[in-house]
């Protein structure tokens, strides 16, 4: 999908994901040399977005990020990444909302995501045999769910916690808790 707001156009290329996880590739082109420093935002709100000062975020989003590098003079590319803790993903419609540094301009694209993927979900037991939590482990993200957990406990967990790749090292990981400290997410990538 394509939109031009006055003279920048905004190109969305490509996506990739599951139903927990969605990775966006944009362009921005400028009629002129492009700047590094107009850094571009994005979010995902529910449903067609018609005002974006309306839109309302997705619920239960773990993380998301937007990082960009410019491809030629005039054009900047993108990759945003957004995961949540649940599948929300999956055919319900969606707008990918896109902003310019500046605030002036809102970039909308709607579309009902159809990705699916594989999931390993499993119930984390304590050395008694009971259950203390929750995991999820998908192609793109691991998450784990362990209510009581605070701060200290986490951190430990983090440095402990490897994915390993198919020769047995360990995977490059991004780590991260919700607001409440009672769910953590790794994001690995290869």
């Amino acid at each position: 999908q394509e939109s031009t707001l006055e003279d920048i156009t905004v190109h969305v290329r490509q996506t990739l994901g599951d139903s927990r996880s969605l990775y966006i590739i944009f362009d921005v082109i400028y009629p002129r040399e492009a700047d590094p420093a107009e850094y571009f935002t994005a979010r995902l709100a529910s449903g067609a977005v018609s005002d974006p000062s309306q839109a309302e975020d997705l619920p239960g989003q773990a993380s998301s990020s937007v990082n960009g590098a410019q491809t030629q003079s005039d054009t900047m590319t993108y990759l945003a990444a957004f995961d949540f803790w649940e599948p929300t993903l999956t055919g319900q419609t969606v707008s990918l909302l896109i902003e310019s540094p500046a605030g002036g301009r809102t970039y909308a694209f709607t579309w009902t995501p159809e990705n699916e993927g594989f999931f390993a979900q499993a119930s984390l037991t304590d050395q008694a045999g009971n259950t203390v939590g929750s995991a999820a482990l998908s192609s793109f993200l691991l998450t784990l769910e362990i209510p009581g957990m605070d701060g200290d406990q986490w951190f430990s967990l983090a440095n402990t916690l490897s994915l390993l790749g198919a020769d047995g090292t360990a995977l490059p990981a991004s780590l991260g808790w919700d607001a409440d400290g009672s769910r953590f997410f790794a994001q690995v990538y290869t």
